[in-house]
């Protein structure tokens, strides 16, 4: 993904579902997914606008634990 480049909301919330996160609740236009894995509990807040910044699906990555050539393969 380039570093320019927007996503929306949809298409990065598919993506964790594919890499094993699941949305448990939302508040306002906030979704929070978890993933259970042997180190523990991941927890990603993702905001739910039509699109994510390339800054802000990188800040998701972080929190989840994920590479981006993982997030890509997904």
């Amino acid at each position: 993904m380039p570093s320019d480049q927007a996503l929306s909301f949809r298409h990065v919330r598919f993506k964790l579902e594919a890499l094993g996160f699941r949305g448990i609740s939302q508040k306002g236009n906030h979704a929070k997914f978890i993933r259970q894995d042997k180190t523990g509990t991941r927890t990603a807040i993702l905001p739910h606008y039509t699109e994510l910044t390339a800054a802000v699906t990188a800040s998701i990555l972080r929190q989840c634990g994920i590479s981006q050539e993982e997030f890509e393969r997904a």
